[in-house]
């Protein structure tokens, strides 16, 4: 979990998008001056599934 929830080291170091972790990946869903929630948060749902079934 702590590293699924890590943020800062992949904006830094990673460039390219096959290689992002699920919360930089969420946060390109995420429009610059516009938010449509849904998007995000069916991918935040669907991140959150593999923890829920397997645990």
């Amino acid at each position: 979990m702590q590293i699924w929830n890590n943020f800062m080291t992949p904006l830094i170091y990673l460039t390219r998008g096959n290689l992002y972790t699920l919360t930089r990946g969420l946060s390109t869903l995420v429009g610059f001056y516009d938010v449509e929630h849904g998007i995000p948060m069916a991918g935040a749902l669907l991140s959150a599934l593999p923890v829920i079934i397997y645990s």
